[in-house]
């Protein structure tokens, strides 16, 4: 013998499942899309960043407001250990999302004065990002470092 399912319990089961599905693509877009950093947006990053690169030093100095919507140019300062400017060097940046497979094109730095480089970085998206910087000196070895960005929309 068959139980009879009243038709208004069949239609509030294909609503709940319905709306599940909603919700669940919405939650896969939110994700995927970093549709959170627009009303969450990720802490800003400290605009002056320097990490070791070798025996020497690389700076990072972020533009004030920077976001994913058009790129942003970012100065490095390179030195030496003993504080001496380096100049004709090469830099590449190298952008990596951190929470998603996601790079950016790779970007080479200009070179200004006085060991300055400069470089125009597009983000695909609002989020954390990772980067790479390379340099490489003729008849040095070549040595790379991070630096940690966040990007909003």
């Amino acid at each position: 013998m068959r139980m009879r399912v009243s038709p208004r319990i069949d239609r509030l089961a294909r609503y709940a499942i319905v709306l599940l599905g909603i919700v669940c693509l919405t939650l896969l877009a939110w994700d995927h899309l970093g549709l959170g950093a627009w009303l969450f947006p990720p802490p800003a990053a400290p605009s002056t960043q320097t990490a070791a690169c070798g025996a020497k030093s690389l700076t990072l100095i972020a533009p004030a407001h920077f976001s994913a919507i058009q790129p942003a140019t970012f100065t490095l300062e390179v030195y030496t250990h003993t504080g001496q400017a380096i100049s004709g060097a090469r830099l590449t940046i190298h952008p990596q999302m951190t929470a998603m497979a996601m790079d950016a094109p790779p970007v080479v730095a200009s070179p200004g004065s006085d060991g300055h480089y400069s470089a125009p970085v597009a983000f695909g998206m609002a989020g954390d990002w990772r980067l790479t910087t390379i340099l490489a000196q003729p008849n040095q070895p070549t040595c790379a470092t991070s630096f940690n960005v966040a990007v909003r929309w």
